[in-house]
């Protein structure tokens, strides 16, 4: 094994008094024969203190089996000169990486829905606050996605916006990035000024108007408002 501990040095050597225990030989050797040399060992390592103590309370002191009387040693105080002193050093770590508390979120936050990967990020931690999806890429719907896109980061949210493949890819990625909430401008919007807020953990949708995007956002991340309650 490998020894841990750390000397330090005293300015001046220091004398102090222990007591120690010293083995009779011919006392040890005359009442324990072959088994002399497992009194000698135990001897060396047994506590000074506790020996003197056993003798007061038991007359004798037990170990391994074998009783140690006071005529088999003898118990005396030397003294040591120290120069300095051994210790474990304790080490206090009061900080820890980041990518800890990032590990830990991404795993509470994975699951699978259908074979798909849900990263269910609570709403505060969210990097991502919202996604917005032209339904089709038709000019017309772009432009409005993006007038949307701009208004919101222009309001100060984190949002993605992706014009790339199928509506369906498109909620899938976004549900992959852990985006709580999917805005999709579609040819109603065009009609009645109006688009759908989808939610990332129970796909359900509900349709508000355009102007009140920015608000609905809001009540939900800030206020912590249900999905259901934004429509």
């Amino acid at each position: 094994s490998v020894d841990l501990s750390a000397f330090k040095a005293y300015q001046k050597p220091k004398v102090r008094k222990v007591k120690v225990v010293k083995p009779s030989v011919d006392e040890i050797k005359s009442s324990f024969g072959k088994g002399a040399d497992k009194v000698f060992k135990a001897l060396s390592s047994a506590p000074p203190e506790e020996v003197e103590r056993a003798f007061k309370e038991k007359g004798f002191f037990e170990v391994e089996g074998l009783k140690i009387y006071p005529n088999h040693v003898e118990l005396r105080e030397q003294e040591i000169k120290e120069t300095g002193r051994r210790f474990f050093p304790h080490v206090v770590e009061p900080s820890f990486g980041a990518e800890r508390l990032l590990y830990a979120v991404l795993e509470y936050a994975y699951s699978k829905v259908k074979d798909r990967v849900v990263m269910r990020i609570p709403r505060d931690l969210a990097p991502l606050q919202a996604a917005v999806f032209p339904i089709v890429s038709k000019e017309e719907l772009v432009k409005e996605a993006k007038k949307i896109y701009q208004k919101l980061i222009h309001e100060g949210f984190e949002v993605f916006y992706d014009e790339e493949g199928s509506i369906g890819r498109r909620y899938a990625r976004a549900d992959e990035a852990g985006i709580p909430v999917a805005i999709t401008v579609d040819r109603q919007t065009l009609e009645d000024e109006t688009v759908t807020l989808r939610d990332r953990d129970s796909w359900k949708q509900i349709r508000v108007k355009e102007s009140s995007v920015g608000d609905k956002l809001r009540e939900y991340f800030e206020e912590g408002a249900p999905f259901e309650a934004l429509s």
